[in-house]
């Protein structure tokens, strides 16, 4: 199943023809497996192709790229990685796939694929998509065990969750289960997707097994698996953070600005995005600053105000040095030991303005199927600025919770998932009673709390909790005239 999950999505921005398009490809290593399969008869796809946008699609099994023809074969289109264009000019569209009976382009290979994806500024929302493959094969194979890639994780993850989309019908079963690494570098074994939750972990790997006991009739297939996870080493309870992008020069007036992200679920968190906007910086080439003598020297620079710092380099008769040189950006003065008689240069901006940052308005906000998308817009008057930045500004609440039923006691420990993060250790309780607090622990991730209590009692925390603060997934921004 491809949908895109994982891989990032570069989109650029056309000012000629007002359009957002990309790319999204499959990595080495994660191709689809059709070697099992004696024949590929079709695809399964489920996408949204809004007015104003497009999909096309290519495919690689080998060296080189290519479309499908009508019958399922191979027509290369690039001997390289394609790009958008080259996709819409060459590439499949969904309707074409949909039509295709038999690829025979796919049989006994590993698959990696392309989408383009474009939208017009008047776009209501991109396109997306998402497909899987109807194969057989000839064997009269009934359980069959299909093992992801090693998922290698931040350092200091916790394992939040494992969730799987996928459909059995008439006696056919999916099992998915999980093995990961552990901080010290023993692995976990294979485990319940429950039991990995709230578990330290540097890689990850699932294993779904497929049963499907009678040919013809029973199916098992899985749609898409999602791994979450959290860094535990950032505080769980200051709850707030910005995330600040680079500042790019579009090198034109730019007055609008419109962003769209794609996030988690906002409960009891908030999520404020504000823009700056700057003039250009004034490129000074090499600008002679005097001449070395064998000492210790310092050389005054002909312009002070907004100097940028990482743009500075310095020359010594014209060869560019990368080190022995001090700078003090606020006086503009370069210091630094130049042979006697070695002429000393230096190229460099200046002129950045302070940024100073304006809030967006929330446009639309709408609940897709894995995650939430909201639209934030800013049109203001910039004055002749060409320089835009984005800033992401997230903040959390707390609060306290009081005998909250997490579930039913077992007679050994077991893991439970609390409403909230808990901010403290809770106090549980089996039917009204408290438990020892040696009975119960809180996990790595503190919305899950491993509790040992006796069968058939009802469990129940009290603690104060704080909010998740918000997952960005995907941030695009779109600055114009």
């Amino acid at each position: 199943m491809f949908n895109g999950n994982g891989n990032n999505i570069y989109y650029v921005h056309d000012s000629i023809s007002n359009t957002i398009y990309g790319t999204v490809i499959t990595n080495l290593g994660s191709e689809i497996s059709c070697l099992n399969a004696d024949s590929i008869m079709s695809f399964n796809i489920t996408h949204s192709q809004p007015q104003g946008t497009e999909i096309f699609l290519a495919f690689n099994t080998g060296d080189t790229w290519f479309k499908l023809d009508t019958s399922g074969n191979a027509v290369s289109i690039s001997s390289e990685t394609p790009s958008y264009a080259t996709l819409a000019e060459k590439g499949n569209t969904v309707t074409q796939l949909k039509a295709l009976a038999n690829i025979p382009a796919f049989t006994k290979k590993n698959v990696r694929v392309i989408v383009g994806l474009s939208a017009e500024d008047s776009a209501s929302s991109f396109p997306r998509i998402k497909f899987s493959l109807n194969g057989y094969n000839n064997s009269q194979l009934t359980t069959k065990n299909e093992y992801s890639p090693t998922y290698e994780l931040d350092d200091d993850a916790v394992i939040t969750a494992v969730t799987h989309d996928g459909n059995a019908s008439n006696g056919g079963a999916i099992t998915v289960k999980a093995q990961a690494t552990l901080p010290d570098g023993s692995q976990s074994g294979w485990l319940d997707l429950s039991d990995i939750q709230g578990m330290a972990a540097k890689n990850i790997q699932l294993r779904a097994t497929f049963n499907s006991p009678t040919i013809g009739t029973s199916t098992a297939s899985l749609s898409q698996a999602v791994i979450t996870y959290f860094n535990s080493s950032y505080s769980a309870v200051e709850g707030k953070g910005d995330i600040i992008t680079l500042s790019q020069d579009w090198y034109m007036n730019i007055s609008d600005c419109r962003v769209n992200i794609r996030h988690s679920t906002l409960e009891r968190s908030t999520m404020n995005v504000y823009a700056a906007f700057r003039k250009s910086p004034v490129l000074i080439h090499s600008e002679q600053l005097g001449v070395g003598s064998g000492s210790r020297k310092t050389f005054q620079l002909a312009h002070t105000n907004g100097i940028r710092y990482d743009s500075v380099k310095v020359f010594y008769d014209g060869t560019q040095i990368f080190s022995g040189w001090e700078l003090n950006s606020e006086v503009g003065r370069i210091t630094c030991t130049a042979q006697s008689g070695v002429i000393v240069s230096c190229s460099y901006e200046y002129g950045w303005d302070a940024e100073t940052w304006q809030e967006l308005s929330l446009v639309r906000q709408v609940s897709l199927e894995d995650y939430d998308e909201s639209e934030f817009r800013l049109e203001t008057d910039s004055n002749g600025c060409s320089i835009g930045a984005i800033k992401l500004s997230m903040s959390t609440t707390s609060g306290s919770v009081t005998s909250e039923r997490i579930g039913t006691g077992t007679g050994s420990a077991k893991t439970y998932k609390l409403k909230y993060k808990a901010s403290n250790t809770p106090t549980v309780y089996a039917d009204g009673s408290a438990l020892d607090r040696k009975n119960y622990r809180l996990l790595d991730d503190p919305q899950y709390i491993r509790v040992a209590a006796p069968a058939s009692k009802s469990i129940t925390a009290s603690y104060k909790w704080v909010s998740e603060t918000p997952k960005i997934y995907q941030l695009t921004a779109v600055f114009s005239a």
